[in-house]
């Protein structure tokens, strides 16, 4: 998941031009790694433990995301049936 989106959707910031310009000044830190990526994908990678994620804005604002295992069944071709 792209790190801006992912700072919008646990509502550490309010648009997505706020993340990329406190990505782009150093103020984001996933698991005291600051990242100046603004293109920087979150994955399994980042993942402390295969549960927990710590995402820091600044100096006060942390966050621990708990990660849930999502597992996606492909869904099946619906036939036509023709008699």
């Amino acid at each position: 998941m792209n790190l801006t989106d992912l700072l919008m959707q646990v509502k550490l910031v309010k648009s997505k031009t706020e993340a990329k310009q406190i990505i782009s000044n150093g103020g984001i830190y996933i698991n005291n790694k600051r990242i100046n990526d603004i293109f920087y994908n979150v994955t399994m990678n980042d993942v402390i433990d295969n549960k927990f994620i710590v995402l820091r804005k600044g100096k006060k604002d942390f966050m621990l995301l708990k990660i849930i295992n999502h597992i996606r069944r492909p869904q099946r071709k619906k036939r036509n049936r023709t008699r």
